[in-house]
């Protein structure tokens, strides 16, 4: 995943609670919303779209 980061994001990641996107797809994927997410998932946090992120991968545009 840390490779993802300057690519442009694919999908809306959103965690839950509170149910406020994290990324939007067509946003560049920055370092520290990247660290937080991982965090987020590392820590139990449950996510839209987390079937990606459970596996380690986030989707991009080429």
């Amino acid at each position: 995943m840390e490779a993802s980061v300057g690519e442009i994001i694919a999908e809306n990641i959103v965690p839950y609670p509170p149910g406020i996107p994290l990324f939007i797809a067509g946003e560049t994927i920055d370092a520290k919303r990247l660290r937080y997410l991982l965090e987020w998932v590392d820590h139990g946090g449950k996510l839209q779209n987390e079937e990606h992120v459970r596996n380690g991968q986030v989707l991009v545009r080429k």
